[in-house]
């Protein structure tokens, strides 16, 4: 992440983190050969990408951030289409930041893999005591909540 960010720090263009991200990704598989299988699956999932981190960082090329052409774009069809040409530069920046978010949240899970010995499984969370009761104790548990204190059942008979 940090030479991610100086790659782009040096080229004066920070709008294009996501791509620089992946290049040093690709990088750090490259140089070292020895991945664990969910470790290698998870550098595949940054570098190539998912449908919807691709999705965002396709429709985020739209931003007016990290693109001169884009922003003179925007700029020119503002004049002649304020509404249109904001509302795609919304658009764009909101899918940038996405597509952004994405690919940072995918190294950050790339680090807790490693973390934990390179087993992903290890990642998943183990199932609390409600969800280890048997389906029959869930829904006795569900229709108590559901019906209250004040149920018909359990209220005693008019006088």
């Amino acid at each position: 992440m940090a030479a991610a960010k100086d790659q782009t720090g040096s080229t004066w263009s920070g709008g294009n983190i996501n791509n620089a991200i992946r290049q040093q990704v690709r990088k750090a598989k490259k140089s070292q050969r020895n991945w664990k299988p969910d470790e290698a699956k998870q550098l595949d999932a940054i570098i190539h990408g998912t449908l919807p981190a691709n999705a965002a960082r396709l429709v985020g090329k739209l931003s007016p951030t990290g693109s001169g052409l884009m922003s003179a774009l925007q700029l020119g069809a503002g004049f002649l289409h304020a509404p249109a040409a904001i509302a795609t530069a919304a658009t764009g920046f909101g899918a940038k930041t996405l597509g952004d978010r994405l690919t940072k949240n995918a190294v950050k899970k790339l680090k807790d893999i490693a973390a934990a010995g390179g087993d992903a499984s290890l990642l998943i969370p183990a199932d609390n005591a409600f969800q280890r009761l048997t389906k029959a104790k869930q829904d006795a548990i569900r229709r108590a909540l559901m019906l209250g204190p004040n149920n018909q059942d359990n209220q005693p008979a008019e006088r």
